[in-house]
């Protein structure tokens, strides 16, 4: 990745040499979107490359840059705003933020964050923004909203004023979300209604193995945008002419010179303080480096090799000697020299200013230089050894001592004189008395790319060289601080005083003034800057200005009263945005013999050693004595090697050199500098696909969407009925989900897990869980593998949770409230929970203690409301801390609605340690209501039970003794139902060749259970008329369930059962026909299809009773929803995957 970055930003280089410049000082930002929804889990990896390519290539650029996240309508998040410095720390907290498990709303989430980062701009204020989005357009918004939301996009860039690039990853197969897509047209479209630019990119694994350089393009051709600067056309005039030329038109004056500013002499006393505090920050990180690398941080450096053949990407740039290019060299030249003396007449004036702003200013600034100098003490101590043996040694000598040759000397002449000659010494060469004469500049970046700990280090050392240099006495060095501008902040003839402090310390905050103007006017201007947000020491306009920096270094050395050396120090990361001007910069201090070394300190990469000719990189200051120490004894020790172009390029890294000997550099294209990318990369996606499946995954890996789904069951008594059905459709919405989620996201692997949490009331005996199933590892890179790897597991888990399920029994409970809000933050502290989805289903039939959480006619033995309140807290807590939405599945919809309703109430109230809001439609979604679709029919357990037996003569003996006793097991099962307290009413229809209706809807508990028959012939007419006349006496509120049953064959009865299903479907009625031992089924089935019911089969007794037990255990639903409970929930489950997560 980091040889990826270095080129691009070498194409950046070469193509847009003139882009900042066109840009002048104006503030660039740029807008980070990421979909975080659930289709693009299948590029997570490809998105995390992306995100950091984007991020290191703007902090390199200058560019200020926020970052943000889009998903669901209302949870668009704002991961970085421009004002949070950017450190590893940061870095990886974005890659932790992206989950890939919610809905798509990009329009949305575009429009509340753009709102949220950028404000309208004064029509005077130069300021260039662009939004970047990376999705795949995949959303209901597209189905929902239409033209409208194409809208949404415009309406936000129109009136914040910045441009909108989108890349889109077109899906190889959407399946059934195709309808929900935002087309290419027209997502391309708004971006050039926005002035932006639009990529695709199909997003398949093939096709994704491009993903970098395609964002490298989009970035590229959106900043050339920004500038309205057409590509360069290839000229044919030859390179060094076409060099020239451009060096003439940068040169001219006309052009503009950057001015040099000093620094305020009027800064609030916080701010002097920002200098000690800088430094020290730094300690902590050693530990950690010495952990890591093996070594003290002192012994990690690295220096340019002796006689560096010539500055880098010299061969590009052409200094002419003569003609107007060289005349406007000479003008541009004595301009800058205007400038610097202006400003260093203008900086010995600053004591006096400085002491009239504010009179204890001096005296703060030494008290913070006398800290600043204590913290730095060993560091400098080392510096000033290594200064004294080989970077400064003695280089002039003030007193004569006698010898054999150099200038005649009258002491040693009179001696000879007297000696005869035999004293021969009379010549004297100066050897004692030594003295320095150098001159220095030293120069620090504060630009944005600075920012961090690489600010700091840099800092640091700045401070330790300066106090070494004092311990030496030696004062003829100047300071200079730049980023977006250059500041002079001590000239070669000042001395380093507090005056010096005080404006490192003014020029460490940006503030900073053009000399002559008043503190006022530069407070004013620093708090325009600040308007933007820009952190103390690091600068926020974006660009960095080392080129013009080091050029007002060069005029004071090259001006300066010393004949020894020159030397100038580059405290940088090397990341520069003037281009060509930075190389133009160190050739002409080459050809004049001006040493300029870049010192990169820190343990962030740089770009310093591909820049520089001398260069110097520590991982930490302390490493700097020793890194300088390697430097100059490699120079001393050999002599300069001859200038060669291969020696160059074995010694440059691949990226940087793609464009040194291209054969036309007059083509700095947009089209061709990517082409000479791909041309220096020919295997990169080769190379990132390997970087990948080099891992082994556990869970969760890129691209596959982890489902965690756990069943909430309540076994109490009361949920017999429900707790069968769980057992009879477990399995098939196990089956189910997985194919139809792949219908409508066919590129999306989905692997589910599932768990089964049961809970009883409060006092119970607790069952403990099923936890999921652990993942085996999976191996990246091998489809096929991985697939039979996740067949095979979720086979295994299968059999596990369907056998637990099995084994449950449902028992307990007193009164009709359960410990519900127990078992939520059971399921979110027990459970191994790993998915991306993570989902508790909550089946219950009953509410949760506390008075207010249900109605007042359900009987609850702990009502006490504040302690409901508490654990319901503590509950959703526990939930959102492990990131568990929970659904209720409403069973009895009258007795849970409120208090789900309180739930969300109590949620939407609660907040997260770091003040963040907690979202209850994130974490409780909409609830199911299981009951009929369509129809209404909700699910009771208070049932009328109608029951039509035949009593025939072919009934008498064991057969109607193992039909009692059926139907007394019927009564039992429905008798425990509700803790015991069954409300349900009993009609019994008896019938032969007539019919008879003993019980009449009789409560459950006063019901005969047991009948003597009659006997005689079969007529199923009349059997369902008394039927029918028994249900049309069921009471409101009860759900009606006909029971008929023979073991013959009767004549009649289609008529009554339409008629019966006529009446009484919206009341949700059950019907089951059994055929028992001989009976016709043909007839039997009929009756059971013409009722829309369930037709039987029990051929013995034995199978007679399990039926009868069977209808019984499932009576509670409403009709047909045991048979679809699977498909139901399946159907539902999947839909909210599909809207809340992807």
């Amino acid at each position: 990745m980091q040889e990826f970055i270095g080129t691009v930003l070498a194409a950046f280089r070469n193509a847009f040499d003139t882009v900042f410049s066109s840009l002048g000082d104006s503030t660039i930002e740029f807008l980070l979107l990421f979909d975080n929804s659930g289709s693009m889990a299948r590029l997570e990896a490809n998105i995390q490359e992306t995100l950091v390519l984007l991020i290191e290539v703007l902090r390199k650029l200058e560019i200020r840059f926020a970052i943000g996240r889009v998903g669901a309508a209302d949870n668009a998040r704002l991961l970085k705003p421009f004002d949070e410095p950017f450190s590893p720390a940061v870095g990886q907290r974005l890659l932790e933020s992206f989950s890939f498990n919610e809905g798509s709303y990009p329009a949305s989430g575009l429009c509340a964050l753009s709102k949220k980062v950028f404000s309208p701009l004064p029509a005077s204020h130069r300021s260039y923004r662009a939004v970047i989005m990376v999705t795949d357009g995949l959303t209901s918004e597209a189905r929902d909203a239409g033209a409208a939301t194409e809208a949404n996009f415009l309406q936000p860039a129109r009136e914040l004023d910045f441009r909108l690039s989108m890349l889109q990853l077109k899906s190889a197969g959407t399946g059934d979300a195709a309808a929900e897509a935002f087309t290419e047209e027209s997502l391309r479209a708004v971006c050039q209604r926005s002035r932006g630019v639009h990529a695709s990119l199909v997003a398949s694994r093939e096709g994704a193995l491009g993903l970098p350089q395609t964002v490298a393009q989009l970035l590229m051709k959106t900043i050339a945008k920004m500038a309205e600067i057409p590509p360069a056309r290839p000229s044919s005039a030859t390179p060094g002419a076409a060099a020239g030329a451009e060096s003439a038109a940068r040169a001219s004056p006309e052009r503009g010179l950057r001015p040099l500013l000093l620094p305020a002499a009027d800064i609030p006393a916080t701010e002097l303080e920002l200098l000690s505090g800088m430094l020290g920050r730094v300690k902590s990180l050693e530990e950690a480096i010495t952990a890591a690398a093996g070594v003290p941080p002192s012994e990690l450096f690295d220096a340019s090799v002796a006689g560096a053949a010539e500055v880098p990407f010299a061969q590009a740039v052409c200094l002419p000697a003569s003609g107007a290019a060289a005349a406007a060299r000479r003008a541009l030249e004595s301009a800058r020299r205007d400038v610097m003396e202006a400003a260093s007449a203008a900086n010995l004036l600053r004591p006096t200013r400085i002491a009239s702003a504010c009179p204890s200013a001096p005296t703060l600034a030494a008290a913070q230089w006398a800290s600043a100098e204590r913290t730095v003490a060993k560091c400098a101590e080392e510096l000033c050894a290594v200064f004294e043996e080989c970077v400064m040694p003695h280089n002039r000598f003030t007193r004569r001592k006698a010898d054999l040759k150099g200038a005649l000397w009258p002491p040693g002449l009179m001696k000879g004189i007297a000696t005869e000659w035999r004293y021969r010494k009379i010549y004297s060469t100066k050897t004692s008395g030594g003295k320095r004469d150098y001159s220095i500049c030293l120069a620090l970046d504060t630009s944005l790319s600075m920012e961090g700990v690489l600010q700091c280090c840099a800092v640091e050392s700045l401070v330790a060289v300066i106090s070494a240099l004092g311990m030496l006495g030696f004062d003829k060095f100047s300071v200079i601080v730049f980023g977006s501008q250059v500041t002079l902040v001590k000239a070669e003839d000042q001395p380093w005083d507090s005056a010096a402090v005080h404006g490192l310390a003014a020029a460490l905050s940006h503030r900073s003034e053009a000399p002559g103007h008043s503190g006022a006017a530069a407070a004013a201007a620093t708090s325009t800057t600040r308007a933007h947000g820009a952190p103390l020491a690091v600068d926020a306009v974006c660009g960095t200005a080392d080129a013009d920096a080091i050029e007002y270094g060069l005029h004071q050395l090259r001006n300066s009263g010393s004949r020894g050396p020159k030397k100038m120090w580059v405290f940088t990361d090397g990341y520069t945005s003037c281009g060509k001007r930075l190389t133009e910069a160190l050739v002409s201090a080459d050809e004049d013999g001006i040493e300029v070394v870049g010192l990169a300190v820190g343990p962030d990469r740089t770009f310093t050693s591909d820049m520089y000719q001398h260069w110097v990189r520590a991982a930490m200051p302390n490493a700097l004595p020793s890194a300088l120490r390697a430097l100059y004894s490699r120079e001393a020790g050999h002599s300069p090697a001859k200038p060669q172009a291969d020696g160059m390029q074995q010694r440059t890294p691949l990226w940087a050199r793609m464009r040194v000997g291209d054969s036309d550099t007059s083509d700095s294209s947009i089209e061709a500098v990517l082409g000479s990318m791909q041309c220096a990369f020919p295997d990169l996606a080769a190379k990132f696909e390997r970087t990948r499946e080099l891992k082994l995954v556990r869970g969760n890996q890129g691209g596959l969407m982890q489902v965690d789904v756990a069943f909430v069951l309540d076994v109490t008594g009361s949920m017999e009925p429900w707790l069968e059905a769980v057992k009879e459709q477990l399995k098939a919405i196990m089956r189910d989900i997985r194919p139809k989620f792949a219908k409508k996201w066919p590129d999306v692997p989905i692997l589910l897990r599932f768990a089964v949490l049961p809970y009883r009331d409060t006092g119970d005996a607790e069952v403990p869980p099923f936890d999921f199933v652990p993942l085996p590892a999976l191996p990246a890179g091998d489809p096929e593998a991985v697939k039979a790897a996740m067949d095979a597991y979720c086979a295994d888990a299968e059999t596990k949770v369907l056998a637990y399920v099995r084994g449950l029994r449902a028992t307990g409970g007193g009164d009709q409230a359960e410990d519900v809000l127990g078992a939520l933050e059971r399921t979110a502290t027990r459970l191994s929970w790993e998915g991306r989805v993570r989902l508790a289903v909550v089946l219950a039939d009953a509410p949760c203690h506390g008075a207010n959480f249900h109605a007042a006619d359900i009987t609850d033995s702990r009502p006490d409301e504040a302690a409901a309140t508490a654990a319901a807290k503590k509950a959703l807590r526990a939930l959102d801390a492990s990131s568990v939405d929970t659904m209720f599945c409403h069973v009895k919809r009258d007795a849970t609605r409120l208090m789900e309703e309180r739930l969300r109430a109590i949620c939407a109230s609660l907040t997260r340690p770091d003040g963040s809001q907690i979202d209850p439609s994130r974490r409780l979604l909409k609830p199911l209501d299981l009951f009929r679709p369509g129809e209404g029919g909700e699910v009771r357990q208070a049932m009328h039970l109608v029951f039509v037996l035949d009593e025939s003569g072919s009934m008498s003996g064991s057969p109607w003794a193992a039909l009692m006793a059926a139907y007394k097991s019927f009564l039992d099962v429905r008798g425990a139902a509700n803790q015991g307290r069954s409300e349900d009413k009993v009609s019994v229809v008896l019938f032969n060749s007539d019919a008879r209706t003993p019980a009449k809807c009789v409560p459950i508990a006063e019901v005969d259970k047991s009948f003597s028959m009659r006997g005689h012939g079969t007529n199923f007419g009349p059997a369902l008329d008394a039927a029918k006349a028994a249900l049309d006496a069921t009471p409101a509120g009860y759900s009606p369930l006909l029971l008929f049953m023979s073991d013959g064959c009767g004549s009649g009865g289609e008529a009554q059962m339409a008629s019966i299903y006529t009446t009484h479907a919206r009341q949700g009625l059950q019907v089951h026909s059994i055929a028992f031992g001989s009976a016709d089924q043909g007839k039997l089935r009929l009756l059971a299809e013409t009722g829309h019911g369930t037709f039987h089969v029990a051929p013995d007794p034995t199978s007679l009773q399990a039926t009868f037990t069977r209808i019984a255990a499932a009576a509670g639903a409403a009709d047909g929803l045991i048979a679809q409970f699977a498909q139901y929930v399946t159907d539902n489950l999947t839909d909210k995957l599909v809207m809340e997560y992807m």
